[in-house]
């Protein structure tokens, strides 16, 4: 009996230990899913490195010279290294200040040369001494007095239709220029002062009182 029972105990402590380490195996993965705990790894195990292979010789006759960077005839040209190439030698070229160094840079500058060949041998300062400031100025050439276009007489448009070149100009009467309308001394035909009048009976009443 004594036996039995030491047995019975025995296997119930060995039951005991296996459940509860099945729990903890358990908690320990589900915590280490959801993050609170590192997951168990794996033991890494270290080994030497394979030494390297190196050449029966050291003494350099065994290996094969050097070749030249030289690139095949055959391969085609990179078209980005030719556009660098092309823009390196621009680089280099000296600039050019004439006409056609102007047009290539889009530069509308004038040498001084140019300048002096296109003045004329008659012009003369800014301001002659005895003269005002601004009667001998440049601006004057290209200025105009606005009064004076003001006050000029405009020409009459010509009476005469033009011809009808394409298809999209005007049909044959929609082409002559209007018509100068001779100014009438009375009222607007849009007055609002007399449209007010027109509907105020009181006005109505004071023109015929009048008469």
């Amino acid at each position: 009996m004594i036996g039995h029972r030491a047995l019975l105990v025995v296997a119930g402590i060995l039951t005991a230990g296996s459940a509860q380490a099945q729990q903890g195996v358990f908690m320990r993965d589900t915590l280490s899913s959801i993050g609170l705990i590192e997951p168990e790894k794996p033991a890494i195990t270290y080994r030497e490195r394979a030494p390297l292979v190196m050449p029966p010789k050291l003494d350099g006759k065994s290996l094969p010279p050097p070749r030249q960077p030289e690139a095949s005839a055959q391969w085609p040209k990179d078209p980005e290294v030719v556009q660098r190439e092309r823009e390196r030698e621009e680089a280099r070229k000296p600039i050019v200040r004439g006409a056609q160094g102007r047009m290539n840079d889009n530069n509308m500058t004038l040498s001084i040369d140019e300048m002096r060949g296109g003045r004329r041998a008659s012009a003369q300062g800014r301001t002659e001494p005895g003269r005002p400031e601004g009667e001998n100025d440049d601006r004057n050439s290209f200025w105009s007095n606005p009064f004076g276009l003001r006050s000029a007489e405009v020409a009459e448009p010509s009476q005469v239709e033009p011809d009808r070149d394409v298809l999209t100009d005007p049909p044959t009467g929609y082409r002559k220029p209007p018509r100068k309308v001779a100014k009438t001394n009375g009222d607007p035909v849009n007055n609002p002062y007399r449209e007010r009048e027109e509907s105020d009976p009181g006005a109505y009443v004071r023109a015929r009182s009048a008469n």
